[in-house]
């Protein structure tokens, strides 16, 4: 994996302190901060099957995410809206 894979730094800067504001909105809104390992897993599946999907870093070429701690959050998403399609119970 080269650097010029993934946003720059800066881009990559901004995506983590978004996803740490909605972390933190979510788990003052529903009190929970791990989503459960079904949503866990169902988003990892999502991810490992996508073209942005680095496979030897487990990172994100849209985002720069380590994939395999993103998947853990509640109230973050993907930036393609790809983990839309799971939306229902297990995200709330």
């Amino acid at each position: 994996m080269k650097d010029e894979d993934l946003p720059p730094l800066k881009e990559q800067a901004a995506n983590l302190f978004g996803a740490l504001k909605d972390i933190l909105a979510n788990s003052l809104k529903m009190n929970k901060v791990i989503a459960s390992d079904d949503l866990i897993k169902k988003r990892l599946d999502v991810c490992v099957q996508c073209e942005n999907y680095i496979a030897e870093k487990k990172r994100c070429k849209s985002c720069g995410c380590y994939l395999n701690k993103k998947v853990l959050l509640m109230g973050v998403e993907c930036p393609l809206k790809k983990w839309k399609i799971l939306e229902g119970k297990d995200n709330e």
